[in-house]
């Protein structure tokens, strides 16, 4: 198939396009407020990259100089809020959530709302992303320039075993209550610590060597504001864990206590506890207990409107067809003029399960950001439409791969794991992928082949290494029998709620096929795939992995040793135990966030040595490109394409609608 650039397929195909969807008139967001206040003498500079062992950062500007949104200077005038000063920290964070190469930052003006639209019901990936806190930051999601964020202080010792940390003076929850470190003790000691809340205990990455088995964290609160972790072992990318590292908020480790303590056995009043389970139709106090917590990922569910958090929005309404998020007084950014971020008002997602439907409505302009909901098949139409749906169609680094294929070697027959355990059958399953075949048809050619894995193409080879391992006798059509004596089959339930999965599947069963290994496809939905894959029930299955940023190194290892991965989580209690190679590069993943992250590129670099010698699985592509679209009237949006689009949606508090 001869590839064609990425411009000439734009210039091609949006042509032939143009005509084929109509789009209505483009209606507007709400219109933004231009800010009511004089600016203000030029503040402080804003705190620069610093090293992950030590964060740090210089006032913003001075108190009496902040601004706020009109909508919450009316609520102050009619006693509702407290003035801008008394809600904002002493010492708010001055916001920079994008590296300065990537985007010329701009003081902002507040008004206007992100309409949203997507499959998901009381959840939307983009949205997740706007409303992400973590304690650290780390701008453009690189895990190399830690800073302050909620944290306004963050020290390490010299062999990262100790780590101080200093909460902002003045942060509030969004119900106006203060944050002091017993939100982070509740949750160490009254979440973590509680036998009912946490079986195992903390969770791997606040263990020693980041391993399950490994000692748990110790925490010391010095006062109200400062809390001491500790480690039995360096911990040099704890910082980066806390920034972004497995997209952890700060909802792991701080809650809300004075909320959540109402619906915890060792606080609340036993009667009032046993009538809100009764309420609430829960069989024990743990289920009602987290159906009120929130977290990053349930952030636009109803059950935890009441919850006090600390992100940009906070919710307001939700049901299945829509969901409504509005600034957070409370929240603890200013700009450069000492406005309090973030400019936007609102959030407004609405419910699009069909995939067609949710496109027309983008090409024509009724939502206002999208990229978890942008997919390639259609760039042509986005194109085509930017001027009469008044957005922008860019292209930013995507910070995954795309569609990986996977194939269980701990799937519960033993004829299966005798074939798929041989490294010679995973050669060769691996050799018969023509992956350029797949990012042409599939990716359009935004992509570039994998090296995680050899990329040697051979259906001749392929065929060869099955031979050489006993899989040369075939049935009446020509397909391999395992050693059992039937016809060896592979089923790939990929999960379809991502739009290439499903045809990536169906390509890798045509590519093996091809060389005698009978393969069909059975795509699954989200609700469907999950549960398969918690009780090992899949064969094969189409997802992406996070291997692309250095400091996740997520391989799948749930879904290409689905027991051997349940034996790693949970310290070796349940699930099988792997062979050694398995464990070594467990151990090696592990070790990545030891070491600090000057180190722990190089750690990452080793692991991928192991998975490429091993071939664990399938990756096909790097490199990707991810479309997004964005309303042409947003300003501190960036348009280079280095950037991660991901990156753009965490920082999109500081986004803002020009007049």
């Amino acid at each position: 198939m001869k590839k064609i650039s990425r411009r000439q397929f734009l210039q091609v195909s949006a042509g032939a396009a143009a005509g084929i969807v109509a789009v209505a008139c483009t209606p507007s967001s709400t219109p933004p407020t231009a800010p009511t206040t004089a600016p203000v003498a030029e503040p402080a500079a804003a705190a620069t990259a610093v090293p992950p062992t030590a964060a740090a950062e210089a006032p913003a500007v001075a108190a009496s100089k902040y601004k706020e949104a009109p909508m919450l200077a009316e609520l102050v005038q009619a006693g509702k809020l407290p003035p801008v000063e008394e809600r904002l920290p002493v010492n708010p964070k001055l916001v920079q959530s994008l590296p300065p190469e990537w985007l010329d930052q701009e003081v902002g003006q507040y008004g206007g709302t992100y309409r949203l639209a997507g499959p998901g019901i009381q959840y939307d990936n983009d949205g997740y992303m706007m409303c992400e806190t973590p304690l650290l930051n780390t701008p453009g999601i690189l895990g190399d320039n830690i800073q302050p964020n909620l944290f306004e202080t963050f020290e390490a010792n010299e062999d990262n075993t100790v780590f101080t940390a200093t909460l902002r003076k003045g942060l509030k929850w969004s119900d106006g209550q203060p944050v002091t470190t017993r939100d982070i003790a509740f949750v160490w000691e009254d979440w973590y610590g509680n036998e009912e809340l946490a079986p195992s205990g903390p969770p791997a990455w606040l263990r020693a060597g980041t391993k399950a088995t490994g000692e748990p964290m110790k925490l010391e609160v010095v006062d109200d504001y400062t809390v001491i972790w500790s480690f039995t072992q360096p911990y040099g990318g704890f910082p980066v864990n806390l920034a972004i590292g497995g997209w952890h908020a700060y909802d792991l480790l701080m809650q809300p206590r004075h909320y959540l303590e109402q619906f915890h056995k060792k606080y609340a009043d036993p009667a009032k506890l046993e009538q809100l389970i009764a309420e609430g139709k829960f069989e024990t106090w743990t289920q009602l207990f987290f159906n009120k917590y929130d977290n990053a990922w349930n952030y636009m569910q109803a059950r935890t409107i009441d919850c006090p958090k600390l992100s940009p929005w906070i919710l307001k309404e939700a049901n299945d067809q829509r969901t409504v998020l509005e600034r957070n007084p409370y929240y603890f950014k200013v700009d450069a003029d000492g406005q309090q971020l973030p400019y936007v008002d609102r959030i407004e997602f609405e419910t699009v399960t069909d995939p067609e439907v949710l496109a027309v409505k983008q090409f024509a302009g009724e939502t206002d950001y999208g990229a978890e909901v942008v997919t390639m098949p259609k760039i042509a139409l986005y194109k085509a439409n930017e001027e009469k749906g008044n957005y922008n169609l860019k292209f930013g680094n995507i910070h995954r791969t795309a569609g990986a294929i996977f194939v269980n070697m701990t799937y519960n027959d033993e004829n299966w794991r005798r074939v798929v355990q041989d490294i010679r059958f995973r050669k060769a399953l691996n050799m018969a992928i023509n992956r350029m075949e797949v990012i042409d048809a599939v990716y359009y050619g935004y992509a570039e082949p994998t090296d995680m894995v050899p990329n040697e193409f051979s259906e001749e080879g392929a065929m060869a290494l099955l031979d050489e391992m006993g899989l040369d006798k075939k049935d009446a059509e020509g397909f391999r029998l395992g050693p059992d004596g039937k016809t060896f089959t592979i089923l790939i339930e990929p999960h379809n709620d991502f739009w290439d999965h499903g045809p990536v599947a169906q390509l890798a069963s045509q590519f093996w096929n091809k060389v005698g290994i009978k393969t069909s496809v059975k795509p699954l939905t989200g609700a469907l795939w999950g549960p398969k894959v918690n009780a090992n029930e899949l064969q094969a299955t189409v997802l992406f992995d996070v291997s692309t940023l250095w400091y996740y190194q997520a391989y799948g290892f749930d879904l290409w040793g689905s027991l051997w991965n349940t034996w790693r989580a949970t310290g070796g209690k349940e699930g099988e135990e792997p062979p050694q190679i398995v464990k070594d590069l467990y151990d090696k993943v592990a070790s990545v966030m030891v070491v600090p992250p000057s180190e722990g590129r190089a750690v990452a670099k080793e692991c991928e040595k192991m998975i490429y010698d091993s071939v664990w699985y399938f990756p096909i592509s790097i490199n990707h490109k991810q479309p997004r679209i964005e309303n042409k009237r947003l300003g501190n949006v960036t348009s280079n394409e280095m950037a991660f689009s991901i990156a753009q949606t965490l920082a999109m508090e500081q986004a803002f609608y020009r007049a």
